[in-house]
């Protein structure tokens, strides 16, 4: 007797409970009855399901919202705004160098490129704190040659590197 057969049965019959036992048919906790099935359907689908329709509705305000000309004003401003920060913690990140004894600014901060020195290091001073960082997950920070002087060259790429984060760079270099 195949699946719908047996269902069929069931429901001439009058089944209001079905057993949710095992592959070999034995029951795990008991019968539940079509109640709590249905109980337990909607206590998993729901959140999912929540969620699901969140996120679309994240996604088409966002997108209705940038083809206003109200959310494409609003985006400008926002990005202005982080232009703005990043360049300020940019300038601040030059000032912490220029303002370690340890360290010296070779040249002005050029776009997010900042070159300069550790005062009485070598090459493998460099190199060895270059490894050091990448390993730690610190900064990916390279020594580079500078008229013929191996020197460090820091590049931000990520427009959510903090000054906080530069700090910890110069900080390390002590």
């Amino acid at each position: 007797m195949g699946w719908p057969v047996c269902r069929w049965a069931w429901i001439q019959q009058g089944v209001s409970q079905i057993d949710l036992g095992d592959a070999l048919g034995m029951a795990s906790s008991g019968a539940m009855d079509s109640e709590q099935v249905i109980r337990v359907t909607l206590t998993i689908v729901t959140p999912v399901l929540t969620a699901g329709i969140g996120i679309v509705a994240l996604v088409i305000g966002d997108w209705r919202e940038r083809r206003t000309r109200h959310g494409l004003r609003k985006l400008a401003v926002e990005d202005a705004g982080r232009q703005v920060t990043f360049a300020e913690d940019w300038f601040t990140a030059s000032k912490l160098i220029a303002d370690s004894p340890h360290l010296e600014l070779i040249m002005e901060p050029e776009l997010s490129t900042l070159v300069f020195r550790r005062v009485s290091w070598n090459a493998g001073d460099y190199t060895a704190w270059s490894d050091r960082m990448l390993d730690d997950g610190i900064a990916f920070v390279t020594p580079t040659s500078w008229n013929g002087e191996v020197v460090l060259r820091l590049c931000i790429v990520n427009p959510l590197t903090s000054i906080d984060d530069l700090g910890i760079i110069v900080d390390s270099l002590a």
